[in-house]
């Protein structure tokens, strides 16, 4: 931990900035708790993106957060891309743009109808819907392969223990989210433990994600 607070300390203000942007963008994305002051039913039975939806009365609450979340994600891309070095860097920088462009994009789009009651119709009439599941599927596989490309780009430099240590958690949650959901499938079980706990993986990687580019692209002040 002192070796990453030494680090810290030594970047340039800009890349200050990034490490506290990307821990906003992810308190933004981890909006789920609000659904169960705002929208209660929803939040422990339906999808994350009927939250959004149109015939919900908050979901200009959850569209907004989403949208800054994209955008500050989008912002600390441009910046740290010009900086980065290596392959895995740029990928892994690149990437989270992908991922903050699409979740902006994803609530932006948000549902007029819910797909799993079989109420819209053939998804093939209805563009939103098509482009609301495209964006909100693709920008967490590009999370992910964020994710992985930083664990790569951190054995290429001398990274903090603790920060490839918190890289490797990560991976092995994301690991126990597909075990989960194969066994969700299976037992049919019921409620939404398992989409929180993905938001919240999610969300916690943004952070490390944002955290170990801007610790190691490493402009120093």
């Amino acid at each position: 931990m002192k070796a990453l607070k030494l680090t810290y300390q030594q970047l340039s203000r800009g890349n200050k900035l990034a490490v506290w942007a990307g821990l906003v963008a992810a308190l933004l994305y981890c909006s789920w708790p609000l659904g169960y002051i705002f929208d209660p039913q929803v939040e422990r039975y339906s999808l994350a993106s009927e939250l959004q939806a149109l015939h919900h009365p908050y979901n200009w609450l959850f569209i907004v957060t989403d949208v800054l979340a994209g955008v500050l994600l989008l912002g600390v891309s441009v910046w740290l891309f010009g900086q980065a070095k290596s392959g895995w860097q740029k990928l892994a920088v690149g990437t989270l743009a992908g991922f903050g462009l699409l979740v902006a994009l994803a609530a932006l789009t948000p549902l007029s109808c819910d797909p799993a009651t079989k109420a819209c119709g053939p998804l093939i009439d209805n563009s939103a819907v098509l482009v609301h599941g495209f964006a909100s599927i693709v920008s967490v596989v590009l999370l992910f392969v964020s994710l992985v490309a930083v664990h790569f780009s951190l054995k290429k430099v001398s990274a903090s223990q603790t920060l490839r240590a918190s890289v490797l958690v990560l991976l092995f949650g994301w690991l126990l989210f597909a075990v989960g959901s194969i066994l969700e499938i299976i037992s049919h079980a019921q409620g939404n433990t398992l989409q929180d706990y993905f938001i919240t993986i999610c969300s916690i990687s943004i952070v490390a994600v944002v955290s170990a580019l801007a610790l190691y692209v490493k402009p120093t002040a």
